[in-house]
């Protein structure tokens, strides 16, 4: 690849500079919105009298300027018919002497989607920490509507409508606009943005593609592992609630409710920060062990191996210093190092298709998974050593010694474990014996080994199961065994509707786990996907129709199997489609799908342009987390 320094340069600094443009220019127009984080915790105040609701409340940062007051409801009745509904609101912000900031009356509340009443005043520079008082109250109701703000045992007060319940109900929340200094903001940037594009740079140099995957992904990893704050990953919080009950010798969650949930140190979940300028105040936080209820319903059945480094990891760090601030990162950090030598070594002995595991290796999903604490990163890991290992044992080994069937059982059971669902894919297996003669007794007992563990597991960890709200696991057992073509119907529907939000989602086009989402969220995994293709279209395949067959099989009894678990889980009784399957829950089977559409006899790929995109996308990834915290 000619003049590839020069290229890598080129696109690294314009990307640079016009995230930094963009970023700068519209920085002060951030809102930060959270319906929760800001009631006044310390002297929680909420009275209602008569018409009139008083909240106490308290601004996160500087710059308070607005207030959203939401009108939630489920349905628009033919009170609405017009477009906007006759409230007569008067919206009064007070500061904690009682003295009146900004006061507004309302009268016609126009619906255009949003159905939200926005309530702005003159900016608040020194507002961070401060108690207001916002009150609400209902004037001179017309003939047609009465409005009334009623308490309720109800998180959120419902209103009255004529006296009569109703489907409505008055939220709000705060927002503020950011001022912060952008010459750190820029600082922050240019030197994190240098240290990938300099180290995407030093990777051309490197000559073997397992140590340029190993270079690379540590650069990429540590940065997003350092950059995204704390518990901004998908389910963080369970998921180091989960290391932490293991860490102390539970395998089982034991709840003194039929609920699962656990109690955790406060300062552990306290632990969490939105903004980099927070991590001085977490890092100072005193010990505080008072117990935090933790709700463990989705994170209760995952068993010791989808946690055994991070779990060893938070049992050692415990010894060494009580600061619970630091206790996530280095279970993060471990989890990282564990991921990414488990995939260096898939590189290093897998006979063909190592360039697509480099690829699979760096995704934005996959970096993601093993960089942030994740129940799905030694999955990741294992999968990819467990199938690399079965294409060096068909088609470089002579004879499987007992180091290999070593490696495929503990990889497999990994595999196996971590979640049910991904017990198919143990069968993986017989592609050994498909392709190569041997004992075949040895293969189908670590198979049989394999399915009796997870069984037991599971039926331990059964004891933490419970229906969610709305879902009825007896009912869709009975009623999809008496109505098959509904069972068809429903999970045709939701892969026809849902194939490209899985695709966008494998291939890095919602990225929830640093708190915001890609603005061109179709370009970027469109770039990676085509870049997958052609990979695997290019790609060397030793393996032949029968063996390509089989992997079709054993992905599609896969696919069923994520899709039912949710359909009985997750999904309400009588939902038209199958809800909570997202894009990462495929990442094996990328590996997979490379095996099955790749034909070439040799491989006819350059790295370089892979290194290159990688390395231009995390840079533009980057930015925007830093942009979003900073």
């Amino acid at each position: 690849m000619k003049n590839k320094y020069v290229l890598i340069i080129i696109l690294g600094c314009l990307i640079c500079v016009l995230n930094i443009m963009f970023t700068s220019k519209n920085r002060n127009n951030i809102l930060y919105q959270d319906p929760n984080v800001f009631d006044y915790e310390d002297d929680q105040e909420l009275v209602v009298e008569d018409n009139k609701l008083i909240q106490t409340i308290a601004s996160k940062y500087n710059n308070l300027n607005k207030v959203y007051i939401f009108l939630d409801k489920e349905d628009i009745g033919n009170n609405y018919k017009y477009g906007y509904l006759t409230l007569n609101l008067e919206v009064c912000l007070k500061d904690s002497n009682k003295k009146t900031i900004a006061k507004y009356k309302y009268e016609k509340i126009f619906y255009d989607g949003e159905r939200f009443i926005e309530f702005s005043f003159p900016k608040i520079e020194n507002s961070r920490n401060k108690k207001y008082y916002l009150y609400i109250n209902s004037i001179r109701p017309n003939n047609n509507l009465k409005f009334n703000i009623v308490k309720s045992n109800d998180p959120i007060n419902k209103l009255k409508i004529n006296n009569k319940k109703s489907n409505y109900s008055l939220i709000y929340y705060t927002s503020y606009k950011n001022n912060n200094n952008d010459a750190l903001f820029k600082i922050i940037i240019t030197i994190s943005l240098l240290i990938i594009g300099i180290g995407g740079m030093i990777s051309f140099r490197i000559n073997k593609i397992h140590n340029k995957y190993l270079f690379l992904s540590l650069i990429i990893g540590f940065s997003m592992l350092f950059l995204t704050p704390l518990y901004q990953g998908q389910d963080e919080t369970g998921h180091i609630s989960r290391i932490y009950e293991l860490s102390n010798g539970h395998m089982v969650t034991k709840s003194k409710t039929k609920w699962p949930e656990i109690e955790v140190p406060s300062n552990l979940m306290y632990s969490n920060f939105n903004s980099y300028k927070q991590i001085e105040g977490r890092l100072n936080n005193k010990k505080n062990n008072t117990p935090y209820l933790v709700d463990m319903q989705y994170t209760s059945v995952y068993s010791i191996a989808s946690y055994l480094p991070q779990t060893i990891a938070l049992r050692i760090i415990r010894f060494i210093t009580d600061n619970m601030f630091l206790w996530p990162y280095v279970v993060r950090i471990v989890q990282l190092l564990i991921s990414v030598l488990l995939i260096y070594y898939a590189i290093r002995i897998i006979p063909f298709g190592k360039k697509i595991i480099f690829l699979i290796g760096l995704l934005p999903s996959t970096i993601s998974q093993i960089s942030l604490i994740s129940a799905d990163a030694i999955l990741i890991s294992t999968f990819i050593l467990f199938i690399s290992k079965i294409l060096q044992v068909c088609k470089e080994k002579e004879k499987i010694d007992n180091k290999d069937y070593l490696i495929l059982l503990v990889s497999g059971l990994f595999v196996a474990l971590s979640k049910l669902v991904y017990l198919p894919l143990t069968l993986l297996l017989l592609l050994i014996p498909l392709n190569k003669k041997g004992d075949k007794k040895k293969i189908v007992l670590m198979l049989l080994c394999m399915f009796l563990i997870t069984i037991i597991w599971n039926s331990l960890a059964s004891i933490s199961l419970v229906n969610g709200q709305g879902v009825n696991v007896k009912y869709y057992l009975n009623y999809y065994l008496k109505n098959p073509l509904d069972f068809i119907n429903i999970t045709l529907h939701t892969f026809i509707i849902s194939v490209g939000n899985y695709t966008s989602d494998l291939f890095g086009g919602r990225n929830s786990w640093y708190g915001t989402l890609i603005e061109d969220a179709s370009f970027v995994p469109l770039v990676l996907f085509i870049l997958f293709i052609i990979n695997g279209l290019k790609g060397e395949n030793r393996l032949d129709k029968k063996d390509k067959i089989f992997i079709l099989v054993i992905m599609l009894i896969t696919y069923l199997l994520i899709s039912t678990s949710l359909l009985f889980t997750c999904t309400p009784v009588n939902y038209k489609e199958i809800i909570g399957i997202q894009g990462r829950y495929f990442i094996p089977f990328l590996p997979l799908i490379y095996l099955v559409i790749s034909n070439n006899k040799k491989d006819n790929i350059n790295i370089d342009y892979t290194i290159l995109i990688i390395v231009v996308v995390y840079l533009y990834y980057f930015t925007n987390i830093i942009s979003s915290h900073i």
